[in-house]
């Protein structure tokens, strides 16, 4: 290598030095030291390759010192970092675990809560459905005591049936048989036709008296009630009305081969009597139509006819006959409905339980 060679590798070394300097790249400058260093002593110019040598020493040092320093500041960092990384990860965990128990607590007061609502609830429900037992109770025993006061009107008023029938049949039924055979053993010594004749007029009314005290003894007392049951004694006074030429009357009855007992029969056939009477006198009727029907657990009485019809809500409350009924459909537990409107005829339906 010439001269010229070696001046100008050392000028590009100086020159390399130069710009690392001014743009402050300490490892190009530290290069360039150790360069410059090996091409003063390729010159044997040791002293110059010395100077740059220890140039190169020094940068070396502080190049190392602050990349010791840089990595000593970034694994500070890091570990600050790192810490603050820790302790914000303990406060999220810190506040999971606040919020699981908020949860928690939320949980366990809505449950409090619940259990204080459904044992208040219950305690409600409890205390009315006692108060409602006892309502019903005290409403049964009104019940009771209502159908007891019926049943005991009601037996009262048989009972006194029973006494007038007998006096009705004992006293003035008897009374009138000896009139009549009073009447027919001086009845050959009279001579007079026209006081015979007036005479005979008198015994047709002591014959006449004689029948209605026996039909009213017998519609108060029915032997066919007692003797053969309710069918055989609604067939009677169904007789009786169509005899007396007023309606035509028609009877049906179903599953009716065993008697009933005797508080429902004799409650029903005091009904009927009612029912056909108040018929009878007041609904201008030319039809009556009865049934009687026995089903599983309960019986249904229907009576129909096409008369004149009436106002029930309006009489219901002044009617005896309509009160008594009821009274009676009351006595025996039953269901008494009315459908009636003027002109349009009356469709009486009772239903007893059995």
């Amino acid at each position: 290598m010439n001269l010229k060679h070696i001046q100008l590798a050392g000028d590009l070394l100086y020159r390399g030095l130069r710009i690392a300097r001014s743009i402050g790249v300490i490892e190009e400058e530290m290069q360039a030291y150790k360069e410059i260093a090996r091409w003063h002593a390729q010159q044997r110019n040791m002293d110059s390759a010395f100077i740059y040598m220890d140039y190169y020493s020094n940068t070396r040092d502080s190049v190392y010192e602050q990349r010791l320093s840089q990595q000593i500041i970034d694994t500070q960092a890091k570990y600050e970092t790192e810490k603050k990384e820790q302790a914000l990860e303990l406060l999220q965990h810190e506040n999971q675990l606040v919020e699981i128990s908020l949860r928690q607590r939320k949980t366990e007061i809505l449950l409090l809560i619940f259990i204080i609502i459904s044992l208040v609830g219950a305690g409600i429900f409890l205390f009315y459905r006692r108060q409602h037992k006892q309502k019903l109770a005290l409403d049964l025993a009104i019940i009771r005591h209502n159908e007891q006061r019926i049943q005991a009107v009601l037996d009262g008023q048989e009972e006194e049936r029973r006494r007038i029938a007998r006096e009705l049949h004992d006293g003035v039924g008897q009374s009138l048989s000896g009139v009549k055979l009073k009447w027919e053993s001086i009845s050959g010594t009279i001579k007079s036709d026209t006081l015979r004749e007036n005479l005979q007029s008198l015994s047709d009314l002591i014959d006449g008296a004689a029948t209605e005290v026996r039909t009213i003894s017998h519609q108060m007392l029915p032997k066919e009630l007692e003797q053969f049951g309710l069918v055989t004694a609604l067939e009677s006074i169904l007789h009786i009305i169509k005899g007396s030429g007023g309606m035509a009357c028609t009877f049906n009855y179903h599953n009716m081969n065993e008697r009933l007992s005797q508080v429902i029969e004799l409650g029903l056939f005091r009904i009927a009597q009612e029912l056909i009477n108040n018929i009878n006198k007041h609904a201008e009727a030319t039809e009556v139509n009865v049934q009687l029907l026995k089903r599983s657990k309960h019986l249904v009485f229907i009576v129909e006819d096409n008369g004149k019809g009436f106002d029930y809500e309006l009489n219901k409350s002044t009617g005896i006959g309509l009160m008594n009924i009821e009274s009676r459909v009351q006595g025996l537990k039953g269901i008494l409905h009315y459908e009636s409107k003027p002109r349009s005829g009356t469709l009486v339906t009772i239903r007893i339980p059995l």
